[in-house]
């Protein structure tokens, strides 16, 4: 309902957007711009927008959300064939077969290579199966709010040697927790 937000304390807010400036994009799926109709941009900072990504495969979006509102730039990534125009936005269009990594080397393509993949957890799962994640982050606020989304939708495993073991590291921010997992060693 776009209260989500409110979890955090400011400080990882703030760290939040400083994610974001050092990020040549954000990524995000359709239900998060629905759902929390977010700006996606760096306005607790001083420092760069990152180019706005959406995965929106039915097209179902229009210019009423905030991201189509300013000057920032949009790519949303659809496998519709429908044709529409959309604020301040590119729509690239992929088959259904290889969509996520379709995704992937398109940014390679257009020099896109620091993403900050913020979609909820059918977004991101789909990069973390096909291994196209360097680090992970989840931030753990001390609050308890009864039961919410899962963070990843992963398929599972028939067994624990089929289990994605990372290595991680955990910081504190305020009252917070960082848990950091890399997926690269």
């Amino acid at each position: 309902n776009g209260n989500s937000h409110y979890i955090n304390e400011k400080e990882s807010i703030t760290y939040l957007h400083c994610l974001r400036s050092i990020s040549d994009g954000v990524l995000v799926g359709v239900n998060t711009i629905i759902k929390d109709d977010p700006l996606l941009t760096t306005r607790q900072i001083k420092g760069p927008n990152p180019t706005r990504l959406i995965i929106d495969p039915s097209l179902k979006l229009t210019n009423k959300y905030k991201i189509f509102k300013n000057n920032n730039k949009n790519i949303i990534f659809t496998n519709s064939p429908k044709e529409k125009k959309l604020n301040n936005t590119t729509i690239v269009k992929f088959p259904k077969k290889n969509f996520t990594i379709n995704i992937y080397e398109y940014l390679k393509k257009i020099s896109l290579t620091n993403i900050l993949i913020e979609g909820g957890p059918t977004t991101l799962s789909h990069f973390m199966e096909l291994r196209l994640l360097n680090y992970m982050q989840f931030i753990i606020s001390p609050s308890i709010i009864g039961p919410g989304i899962d963070s990843v939708k992963l398929k599972p495993i028939s067994n624990l040697k089929d289990a994605i073991r990372l290595k991680n590291t955990i910081s504190k921010l305020g009252k917070e927790i960082i848990v950091t997992l890399n997926f690269n060693g």
